[in-house]
């Protein structure tokens, strides 16, 4: 009897918690409902279509579209194509995250300082990320047009140089060095709002301490600034690798992937197989290889970082 009489108790609790707590107006979870399930919609079942699609033959120039297991991603993984494509898109990642973060700290550190025109330093490099992308790439392809008329050899060319060789846009080493310059070039501003905001939590006691007992900037750089903002360059890596991994549309207007594939990464090959080629099972196959290198370098990325952080710990 008594069991029974908990029993009832019990449940009696949880149905006054629902009624009172979870589906009460002032719970404060409601209001951020919709919001939320809005960009549940606008996200989870695009990917999940992407997913299906993949394992289809659909295609943008036919209405009937059959299953076919896991023929595409067979096709992907046996493309040699494919592979280059890969080691395009990671020299690509690697060299524009390393640039934007080494080039985002140097701003942020400098710009932390007080000196007069700091506020006018920080808004000139916040322009390069209001740009639209389309408008940075022709920019770019004006500056770098392989003859005496583009800007850049028409500045070596002045000052003594033999601009016959550089067709910037038309080696496949140089193509992709301008890119990668490119994608620095706009991406710095982001890291240096990021590391900054990081620098500002920062307190200055720490600092006057380190002062205190002699401790040179450089000291203070080493010891202090680093150890205290690796969460803040952790958020920065993982967002500038998820961003720049799937940047599409100023390599696209910048080179379209050439010469001869030389600056192909995976999202314009994306591109290429649903909308010139209109193979959109396939293409969503890429999409998902994309979507799985994401998770997979964000996990990489906290793993290590968070082993470094325990281990300064």
């Amino acid at each position: 009897m008594a069991n029974i009489t908990l029993q009832n108790n019990q449940i009696s609790g949880v149905k006054k918690f629902i009624r009172t707590k979870l589906f009460s107006t002032k719970n404060p979870s409601w209001f951020l409902a919709p919001a939320f399930l809005f960009t549940l919609l606008l996200t989870l079942y695009p990917a999940l279509y992407s997913v299906y699609l993949s394992f289809t033959d659909a295609s943008l120039v036919s209405r009937e579209t059959s299953f076919i297991g896991l023929t595409n991603y067979m096709r992907l993984f046996t493309n040699r194509n494919f592979y280059s494509v890969l080691k395009n898109t990671f020299v690509f990642v690697f060299a524009s995250a390393f640039g934007q973060i080494s080039l985002g700290f140097l701003f942020a550190y400098l710009t932390n300082k007080t000196y007069r025109g700091r506020i006018l330093v920080r808004t000139s490099l916040l322009i390069t990320w209001v740009i639209p992308e389309v408008i940075m790439a022709l920019t770019y392809k004006w500056l770098f047009i392989g003859d005496k008329y583009g800007l850049i050899n028409s500045i070596l060319f002045r000052i003594g140089f033999d601009i016959r060789q550089l067709e910037w846009l038309a080696q496949p080493q140089l193509a992709m060095f301008v890119v990668i310059i490119m994608n620095i070039w706009r991406g710095t501003a982001f890291s240096m709002i990021v590391q900054l905001a990081g620098l500002q939590g920062i307190p200055n006691s720490l600092y006057e301490a380190a002062s205190i007992d002699g401790a040179s900037a450089f000291q203070n750089l080493r010891y202090i600034t680093i150890p205290l903002l690796k969460q803040t360059l952790m958020v920065n890596i993982i967002f500038v690798t998820m961003w720049t991994f799937n940047i599409m549309g100023s390599v696209y207007v910048l080179t379209g992937g050439g010469p001869a594939g030389a600056t192909e990464i995976i999202s314009i090959s994306m591109y290429k197989e649903a909308f010139k080629l209109f193979k959109l099972g396939y293409s969503s196959s890429i999409a998902v290889v994309m979507l799985v290198f994401n998770i997979v370098i964000t996990l990489i990325y906290i793993r290590v970082l968070g082993k470094k952080e325990e281990f300064s710990h």
